[in-house]
């Protein structure tokens, strides 16, 4: 039997962005709630946590000046203005890649056009 191993692994750039934006905004903080899981990874969001990550369903707990991260999937655009409304930093670690995805979907939607997503 042969094994061939990945050149690369490990999370993709948009994870691990999202990850050391997290820990970053943590480490100057203290505490910092991610809205939702940052990651699909129950075992990352775990050790997260216990650097003071903390993945909230509900930000309408949150008080003036807390800090939220907008996960790595992003959020809709309402929103994250209505965070930015109520007082609250917004870490937006959204992927790039993925937000390039919502942008075009968004400007198809504006043009007319009907979305799928399979």
């Amino acid at each position: 039997m042969r094994l061939i191993t990945a050149e690369n692994m490990g999370f993709c750039f948009g994870v691990r962005r999202a990850v050391d934006m997290a820990l970053d905004a943590a480490s100057r903080r203290g505490r910092v709630y991610s809205y939702g899981e940052l990651i699909h990874n129950r075992d990352v969001v775990a050790e997260l946590a216990e650097k003071g990550v903390v993945p909230i369903d509900d930000p309408s707990r949150l008080n003036e000046g807390d800090t939220v991260v907008i996960r790595s999937h992003g959020v809709p655009p309402q929103l994250k203005a209505d965070l930015l409304a109520r007082g609250l930093e917004v870490v937006d670690c959204t992927c790039p890649f993925v937000m390039k995805i919502h942008d075009i979907v968004s400007n198809a939607y504006s043009e007319g056009r009907s979305i799928a997503v399979t």
